[in-house]
């Protein structure tokens, strides 16, 4: 998904306060709605980044439970992490980039957050299967389920800002 969505020079003026011609309300009306839809795919695109990381509380209980009892090996158990680490290391960067390149980068703190919790917690599963002592391994594992608490924690404040901000955003809408 492209968030990178071209603007008219009004628009971008606009956004940043600084009208710099006089213009029609018909043109500020229209310009005003581009403005808060590019907003609004902004918004869009970061729960879009979320929702690929919800499936990480459930498949860290899964991948757990199944070692536990177990159904998998450590070495498939790793394995499976380190080919999530890669991925979810490329979804924290796009988070980064969104954050840069944000009308409020602020918004989107606690995305990054998360996402960087996640990619601890894929770290703690790798050391936890690459270490021989069990004790070791309990406390990686320990230390992944802590990193899971936090990214849930971060994942519902950022979808607490993200619906309060399109409430925002969607009521400055101008009324037909």
């Amino acid at each position: 998904m492209d968030y990178h969505l071209k603007m008219t020079d009004a628009t971008h003026l606009i956004i940043n306060g600084l009208p710099y011609r006089k213009i029609t309300p018909e043109e500020y009306k229209k310009t005003i709605t581009e403005a808060i839809n590019v907003k609004l795919q902004e918004l869009d695109f970061g729960l879009a980044i979320a929702d690929q990381y919800e499936s990480i509380r459930e498949n860290y209980i899964t991948l757990v439970d199944q070692l536990n009892n177990g159904e998998i090996s450590w070495y498939y158990f790793v394995n499976t992490i380190d080919d999530a680490r890669s991925e979810r290391i490329g979804l924290l960067s796009q988070a980064r980039e969104l954050q840069n390149s944000s009308y409020d980068p602020n918004l989107h703190e606690h995305l990054v957050k998360a996402l960087t919790y996640a990619v601890n917690y894929c770290e703690a599963c790798y050391f936890a299967g690459d270490s021989y002592s069990e004790y070791m391994q309990e406390s990686y594992l320990n230390d992944a389920s802590n990193y899971v608490t936090l990214l849930q924690k971060s994942m519902d404040n950022y979808r607490k800002t993200i619906k309060k901000e399109q409430e925002k955003l969607v009521q400055g809408l101008p009324k037909d």
